[in-house]
């Protein structure tokens, strides 16, 4: 690797670094992922808690949405490298775009895996492992996230 290709790679881990330990106001945090690439269709209406872990390596790959909430300690993943032992053997190197949509509440402690498109109107429920696409506006809970209930109904429910 060249010497302006392991400035970048330090760069982006020193933000990212900085974004995810320190405690800033939210509108600091997305000011850092936007310095880092990560893609932002309006990055003033993305609520980022601090302590959110947003891929370090390959932040350009992450794309989201407006009126994203992601709470504390979530992870979205872009990347995986293995150990070079575990390349010969089981696995290969994975780098996949990350996309969530619009209005999009992901809750603490979640994960979000490389290769997962999440569309609008979604809940991420705490403690969930997004493997696959979303492609309903649904509440997802478990490891792997899995429908839960339909968001239409909740909101009926609250009309009345």
């Amino acid at each position: 690797m060249n010497q302006i290709g392991n400035i970048k790679t330090f760069t982006k881990w020193m933000l990212w670094r900085i974004a995810s330990i320190l405690i800033f106001p939210h509108s600091l945090i997305w000011w850092i992922h936007k310095i880092r690439w990560v893609k932002f269709k309006n990055f003033k209406k993305v609520f980022f808690a601090f302590d959110v872990y947003i891929d370090w390596r390959t932040p350009e790959l992450i794309t989201i949405g407006e009126d994203v909430w992601i709470t504390r300690w979530v992870k979205i993943l872009s990347h995986f490298h293995p150990p070079l032992w575990l390349i010969k053997y089981v696995w290969e190197m994975i780098e996949k775009t990350v996309v969530i949509w619009d209005h999009v509440f992901i809750w603490m402690n979640s994960v979000i895996l490389p290769g997962v498109h999440i569309c609008d109107n979604v809940i991420i429920w705490a403690w969930s492992i997004v493997t696959k696409n979303i492609f309903e506006p649904w509440i997802y809970w478990w490891n792997p996230a899995k429908f839960i209930k339909k968001l239409e109904t909740i909101t009926s429910s609250h009309k009345k």
